[in-house]
């Protein structure tokens, strides 16, 4: 990689490499699961009509995504034969009726990630395929914003596909490489921005033991990458892996998202925060959006290893957030898998 973000020197001295873990199990999120019954009726059909409707795209896509002209092609006959722009339109109230509702903290982490997720970049993709001339990367990568946010939304909603709720459940090695595959070079959209994802990966192994684990962790790494994408100053995400506390004796993957920003919005950070940044992902704090994403990273992150609390978790290393001059950049560790 020319001109990187980040040296390897730099993203070794985040955090501690020794890093241990409290905790027995692998980490699926399962504290955040909610059913169809937790939703408003009709935040409840949306979801239904929502997943049917990525199946079926998913299902068109799947025999062809490895040619990306062939992917490409099959993507553009979708659209001429549906409005995407109108379907995705009403999804824009998707959760008002349930949060509506008392007592629904918990839910509204949840509807974060179902109307975020992959979901928010495929959506922007399409919409933009529309309308200009697309190339057939950009249909590769809705191939893998489809698949990714269907097995976001079993992780979200429980029941609403049993059978492959099941399958994500069962035990499956997953291999770091299925992230490396699907980010190198993505052109991924943000609300405002397109940006071009660099990785950095110096770990070869398994990283998730299941569908629903590794799913977990994309909901991280699409939560950050939607906050890069948004405020990236130059078009450019890093996106590293590397493995702590060596690549001998890889224990835990340190991932690490950094992006340039403009001047007012380090000014922002800094006046907020001063030296402090890594606050940022206490959340509440926003401009723009909701203020709940950086949270619900540092949160599974926490859970993942078996800690209680955020300041334990970030104290120790764990997760963090540092601004250098006008690079900002975020980190979290996942425990390696596989026997």
């Amino acid at each position: 990689m020319s001109n990187p973000l980040l040296t390897p020197a730099e993203i070794d001295g985040l955090a501690p490499a020794d890093l241990p873990s409290y905790r027995i199990d692998r980490y699926q999120a399962e504290d955040e699961r909610t059913s169809l019954s937790d939703f408003a009726a009709g935040d409840a059909a949306q979801l239904r009509s929502l997943y049917a409707t990525l199946l079926a795209l998913f299902e068109r896509l799947k025999p062809v995504y490895g040619d990306p002209l062939l992917c490409l092609e099959a993507i553009l006959r979708y659209l001429k034969e549906e409005d995407w722009s109108a379907f995705v339109g009403p999804l824009r109230q998707l959760g008002k009726e349930t949060l509506a509702r008392p007592g629904t903290d918990r839910l509204r982490r949840v509807l974060h990630d179902l109307r975020g997720g992959a979901f928010q970049s495929l959506s922007l993709r399409l919409q933009l395929m529309e309308i200009a001339e697309p190339r057939p990367e950009d249909a590769q990568q809705a191939f893998f914003l489809v698949r990714d946010h269907l097995k976001i939304m079993r992780n979200c909603v429980a029941d609403l596909d049993l059978e492959r709720y099941a399958a994500d459940s069962s035990r499956q090695d997953h291999a770091i490489g299925l992230l490396a595959e699907k980010w190198t070079k993505a052109p991924f959209c943000g609300e405002d921005h397109r940006a071009t994802v660099d990785v950095l990966c110096r770990y070869a192994g398994v990283i998730c033991e299941s569908c629903l684990e590794f799913s977990t962790l994309d909901r991280i790494i699409y939560n950050l990458m939607n906050n890069a994408a948004r405020f990236t100053a130059d078009g450019r995400v890093l996106l590293a892996m590397v493995p702590t506390p060596s690549v001998e004796n890889p224990e835990n993957v340190r991932f690490v998202i950094a992006n340039r920003i403009a001047p007012e919005h380090a000014s922002t950070l800094r006046d907020r925060f001063g030296d402090r940044v890594d606050e940022l992902l206490r959340g509440g704090f926003t401009t723009g959006g909701n203020g709940l994403g950086l949270r619900i990273c540092a949160d599974f992150c926490a859970q993942a290893y078996g800690l209680a609390d955020f300041d334990t978790a970030r104290d120790g290393g764990y997760f963090g957030a540092r601004l250098q001059d006008d690079l900002f950049l975020v980190w979290f560790h996942w425990p390696t898998a596989g026997d």
